[in-house]
């Protein structure tokens, strides 16, 4: 074993040849032991001259950005959102119960007002563009 005992995940190491096999691993305290599992191995030999890889930094993107100013407001919220994607971006405010106050569609780059019905309180502002989501908070006074 390389490294991870006594913790929920544990690495093994092979030589550089072919294997083919099995892992059995157990999870064992004072108070009794688990099933043993079987982990099926089939890895091939390492070629002769491996290839070298360097580290790249990597940058996170983000699918979209949300502003909304002034926050907190008493009037109306100005919400800018910046994209990457084309994709329609749908948007809702929804109150601190989790029940939708307001929902529209926004158009990357353009500010859309929105909020100017609200109460005064907390809400939340959920931009969803495809598989990615951002929620911010919204103070109305």
């Amino acid at each position: 074993m390389l490294s991870g005992q006594g913790t929920n995940t544990i690495q093994v190491e092979y030589p550089a040849g072919a294997i083919s096999g099995e892992v059995r691993a157990q999870s064992v305290n004072n108070c009794g032991s688990s099933a043993a599992r079987v982990l099926k191995i089939k890895l091939p030999a390492c070629p002769e001259n491996p290839p070298t890889y360097t580290k790249a930094a990597i940058e996170e993107v983000q699918p979209f950005t949300v502003r909304v100013s002034p926050n907190p407001t008493a009037g109306m919220f100005q919400i800018h959102v910046e994209a990457l994607s084309k994709e329609k971006i749908q948007a809702r405010i929804l109150n601190i119960h989790g029940m939708v106050v307001e929902q529209f569609n926004i158009v990357p780059g353009l500010n859309k007002q929105a909020g100017g019905t609200l109460k005064t309180g907390v809400y939340f502002l959920e931009v969803q563009q495809g598989m990615h989501r951002e929620v911010k908070k919204l103070i109305r006074l």
